[in-house]
């Protein structure tokens, strides 16, 4: 008998699970990957907002970019947030000084 967990993501040679606990009755996912020769595991309530961390991790593990992995949900914001400004050819400077209605921005 074939069970549907764990989901495994893949991205290149890397591997990330998902495993489905119970936790009071509830469904719990649990992301489950190697950084290096350490195990993490991270906790999500949604299976969908689970498979998209999944997803992210396994990309970036693929790549090579295990420092990014490190990031705070906080600090992921901010960088989405100034290379966004940065596409629009604005630096965060500039943009803070039109968000404060002045014009003489640096």
């Amino acid at each position: 008998m074939k069970t549907d967990w764990p989901k495994v993501i893949r991205s290149g040679s890397v591997t990330v699970k998902i495993y489905q606990v119970p936790n009071n009755g509830y469904p719990q996912h649990v992301i489950s990957y190697y950084l290096g020769t350490r195990r993490v595991r991270k906790v999500i309530t949604e299976f969908a907002e689970a498979k998209e961390e999944a997803e992210r991790i396994a990309k970036r593990l693929s790549r090579g970019d295990q420092e990014a992995l490190k990031l705070t949900g906080t600090d992921t914001l901010l960088w989405r947030s100034y290379w966004s400004l940065r596409r629009e050819g604005l630096s965060p400077t500039t943009w803070e000084s039109n968000r404060a209605g002045r014009t003489d921005a640096f």
